[in-house]
């Protein structure tokens, strides 16, 4: 069997079935993970006596270096959600307290995959926009337009890194390498299924403002995220079972 699926191998509509399924019965746990974890991206404070929501990134400059803070967290977020969806495969307790038990060795690869993924941004489209900004003409326009076009193809070939991490137990470039591998032939679709967690987090916080306020739009951002949470995780499980592969091994093991 060649290593390419052809598109139809990953349904985005079957994908989404099946992350509904996975994450109905550990909703409330994703919602307080969630909560809990979007400090780095957003918290509530009081200002000039009103409660808003701000965060770390409303802060940065310039934009970019917001935008690679708000990836590594949720990379880091996506592992803790990832670690709760594989443990419940394993028959084993799955809760906000399980979720922060991860092994070090997980936890210290969750934090190498965050900083390769905040690079990419970085790299591919932070120094691309300083290069525009400085000398905006056509070239640079270019450059920063086919920057941007590399760091979505590579970051859809990434999309399985976080639960191949976790459940092959590998290190975090070789993870990035499986995960490439896992999702030849069916980029377009996991591009898409990164598309729809972006738009439907976007989407909701821009509803939430639509009240006038920040803090809707803080606490509509929270379920939006946490719904779309285990996408990466049902599309790993999917297209082992589109290649044939089985579960990884001893999969019972992998928080003990």
């Amino acid at each position: 069997m060649t290593d390419r699926l052809p598109p139809a191998a990953l349904s985005v509509r079957q994908t989404l079935a099946a992350n509904a399924a996975a994450t109905a019965p550990l909703l409330g746990s994703l919602l307080l993970l969630t909560l809990l974890f979007c400090a780095p991206n957003g918290w509530l404070e009081w200002r000039d006596g009103e409660l808003l929501a701000a965060g770390v990134k409303e802060h940065l400059s310039p934009w970019w270096l917001g935008l690679a803070v708000a990836l590594a967290t949720d990379t880091v977020l996506q592992g803790m959600a990832s670690g709760l969806a594989l443990r419940r495969i394993a028959e084993a307790p799955a809760s906000v307290g399980e979720a922060f038990a991860l092994p070090l060795a997980a936890l210290g690869g969750l934090l190498a995959l965050a900083v390769a993924t905040a690079a990419l941004a970085v790299v591919g489209v932070g120094l691309p926009g300083l290069l525009y900004s400085a000398l905006p003409n056509v070239a640079t326009l270019l450059l920063f337009g086919a920057s941007s076009l590399v760091v979505l193809i590579v970051s859809a070939g990434w999309l399985l890194a976080v639960p191949v991490l976790l459940a092959e137990r590998r290190a975090p470039f070789a993870a990035l390498a499986r995960s490439w591998r896992l999702t030849e032939g069916v980029r377009g679709k996991c591009f898409l299924l990164r598309a729809l967690q972006g738009v439907f987090v976007v989407a909701s916080t821009q509803t939430g403002a639509l009240f006038g306020d920040a803090l809707g739009a803080y606490l509509l951002r929270v379920p939006a995220t946490a719904l779309l949470l285990l996408l990466p995780t049902v599309a790993y499980l999917r297209l082992l079972a589109a290649r044939g592969e089985p579960l990884p091994p001893r999969l019972e093991e992998l928080f003990r």
